[in-house]
């Protein structure tokens, strides 16, 4: 079957073989008598339909409640970005936006394909949501702001590209509207500000964005890509920390974290939270949102081989939400719940961080090693194999395979 969604209108369609089949809300499904001008009729006023092809009608009633929980953060950042209101009504929405992001890893994601398409014409606005937030302590939703912020001007860069893209790289001059908006969607705007404030490999950026699924509205996507990151080639002339200056900060970070482990040995969580938190505020004022995130990462990591589990959940939480964009740290974060036998809460975040970064090895190997865990050894083995197909020398997954194959036996 195929369903047409819409989270603006928080309703969908579920059609069968083109006729209307059920009316979906996220918490409703009514089967309804086919009707074809009913259809057309409501197609006609929605503009942000979402088309999905083979699908049930439960998984559609999920995708649209997904997509509705999406549209409804937005338009509350909508009261948090008016300065006019009081601070009290903010801050409560600002709570609520939180709340909806710790069920929905992927939110801030969605919201900065939204919010990094266009910089902001009064960035006091921002200010003003950044200093509500101060009052949540270390969020993803604060986080979210402050890279919001910081990256105004990539942004504004970004745009100003898109503007310099020659008209013959559309098929026509009235489809330029329709492609930016599918690009805004797919979160094209956004990855492109993260890579280049992450100082990523532009190179690998768009071979990984030309292998990504795309719309036949755009007919030579790869034109259009490199004409839109010309400029951004000849970003040599920044300034980076001497060479001594990095040596000397990565040692103070070494032993900072040195300092956390003991306390994490010592079964002392609080004042390890606490030292983790002035660690993060020093590298973020010292470098980019990954430098902090690995190192949550790496003192997860730590505490995992000590088996205090508890404080390797407790630093998977705090990366994911200083670098929510990064998979090594929800790789953490999946690993933690395996680490404390929560195998089902485990494979769900590896499922999306799969489904969010289809290259995540790491990701996928951890999923295979869940299923054998939970007992589906077949699903267990075919996530092996498939790892295996994409990457021949991985020593992980064929020791995955053997160990299923063994319990098949």
């Amino acid at each position: 079957m195929e369903a047409i969604l819409s989270s603006q209108r928080n309703f969908g369609l579920v059609l069968d073989q083109g006729n209307l089949h059920a009316l979906i809300t996220p918490d409703r499904v009514e089967s309804v008598v086919p009707n074809p001008v009913f259809v057309a009729g409501w197609m006609r006023g929605v503009r942000d339909a979402i088309f999905l092809e083979g699908v049930t009608t439960l998984e559609a009633q999920k995708r649209l409640c997904q997509e509705s929980l999406y549209e409804r953060a937005f338009r509350l950042m909508l009261p948090l970005l008016d300065e006019r209101l009081e601070d009290e009504l903010r801050l409560e929405v600002a709570r609520e936006i939180e709340h909806i992001s710790l069920g929905n890893r992927l939110l801030f994601n969605w919201l900065g394909a939204r919010y990094y398409a266009a910089p902001f014409p009064q960035t006091e606005r921002l200010d003003s949501a950044v200093d509500i937030t101060r009052y949540l302590g270390i969020n993803s939703l604060r986080g979210f702001l402050l890279r919001l912020r910081k990256r105004q001007p990539l942004i504004g860069q970004v745009q100003n590209a898109w503007t310099q893209i020659p008209e013959s790289d559309f098929q026509d001059y009235e489809s330029v509207d329709k492609i930016r908006l599918h690009l805004i969607t797919d979160g094209l705007f956004y990855r492109l500000v993260d890579a280049l404030a992450q100082e990523a490999s532009l190179g690998q950026f768009i071979r990984d964005e030309v292998q990504r699924p795309r719309s036949t509205l755009i007919p030579d996507f790869g034109l259009l890509l490199r004409h839109l990151m010309e400029p951004f080639f000849s970003r040599h002339n920044e300034q980076f920390l001497p060479y001594t200056k990095r040596l000397e900060l990565k040692g103070e970070v070494e032993l900072w974290k040195s300092k956390i482990s003991g306390f994490v040995l010592l079964a002392e969580y609080n004042l390890a939270s606490k030292e983790a938190e002035d660690l993060v505020s020093f590298q973020l004022a010292n470098g980019r949102s990954s430098y902090p995130a690995k190192s949550l990462c790496d003192l997860a990591a730590r505490s995992k081989e000590t088996e205090h589990l508890e404080a390797q959940k407790l630093f998977a939480e705090m990366a994911i939400k200083v670098n929510p964009w990064d998979e090594r740290c929800w790789v953490q974060y999946a690993d933690s719940y395996k680490s404390l036998h929560a195998p089902q809460k485990a494979l769900e975040i590896y499922e999306d961080i799969v489904s969010e970064y289809p290259r995540a090895k790491v990701a996928k190997n951890g999923r295979a090693e869940v299923l054998r865990d939970l007992n589906r050894f077949d699903e267990a083995l075919a996530a092996y194999e498939a790892v295996i197909r994409e990457h021949q020398q991985d020593d992980v997954a064929k020791c995955g395979r053997a160990e299923v194959l063994r319990d098949l036996n």
